[in-house]
């Protein structure tokens, strides 16, 4: 998982280099001891200085798609069926540390995460559900390092189905879920 934390010592008395990533490393420890933060640069025409954090990455992440059905989402290797609670975990660790440290763009794992802890606050059964994630790219930069600094503009649709049941969400890069919506089958009489 990639986050993007600003610099907030950036263009300020307080600027010294590498001050800000040696703190939020220090900071994301709690949250994973293999945590990775490397200074990047996301402006687009002007700098824009910022700590780009790798979480999670002992994690097996695999998105696995077939050409004629939705996309299967599998976690530790497993399908979600068998390892709801451990999707409902990094969850909620995930919810910890954003209520400590605002990211100011997150990608497309973190935008799961965020809809899956949702709908286990609804008491919608996540082993029962099917999800796919779209990724729609609003700006590609050609400089980066890693994914999420080649392309820190984009929104996440989040498709869910349950049982004549789908819930559609659209989560921006800055984290912030910015549709919802929930379709039910009618009753057939």
């Amino acid at each position: 998982m990639e986050l993007v934390f600003a610099d907030p010592y950036y263009d300020s008395k307080e600027e010294e280099a590498g001050r800000f990533v040696a703190e939020l490393t220090g900071a994301l420890e709690e949250f994973d001891q293999n945590v990775e933060v490397i200074e990047a640069d996301i402006g687009r025409g002007a700098d824009w200085p910022v700590a780009l954090v790798k979480l999670f990455e002992s994690i097996d992440w695999p998105v696995v798609a077939s050409a004629a059905g939705p996309i299967s989402l599998y976690f530790l290797g497993e399908r979600i069926k068998k390892n709801g609670e451990a999707w409902l975990e990094m969850a909620r660790r995930l919810k910890r540390l954003f209520a400590k440290h605002q990211p100011t763009r997150i990608d497309e794992q973190a935008g799961l995460l965020m809809v899956v802890e949702e709908l286990a606050q609804k008491g919608i059964d996540l082993a029962k559900v099917e999800i796919s994630v779209q990724v729609l790219i609003q700006v590609e930069i050609p400089h980066g390092q890693s994914l999420l600094d080649k392309r820190p503009e984009a929104v996440y649709v989040v498709t869910v189905v349950l049982d004549g049941q789908s819930w559609v969400y659209a989560v921006d890069s800055p984290g912030d879920v910015t549709m919802r919506a929930h379709f039910a089958e009618p009753r057939l009489r």
